[in-house]
């Protein structure tokens, strides 16, 4: 049975920075460099889509590695 997932799993680049604390252009060189797995949609904006799991991960290593400084 395939799972069900809705858009609502997903965020743009852009949220995903305000979740993580970086900005949006931060969000898209991690993507383009494979620090964050992200879906690069077709088109002209080439947007990205973050499942919301790996920004949650991402903003809790991001929180670590801040601390840690």
């Amino acid at each position: 049975m395939p799972i069900q997932v809705g858009i609502a799993d997903f965020l743009s680049a852009a949220a995903a920075a305000r979740v993580i604390g970086v900005t949006d252009v931060t969000v898209q060189r991690w993507a383009k460099s494979g620090r964050i797995s992200a879906t690069k949609l077709p088109g002209s904006t080439g947007a990205y889509l973050i499942a919301r799991a790996e920004v949650d991960r991402a903003a809790a290593e991001h929180s670590a590695r801040r601390d840690a400084a």
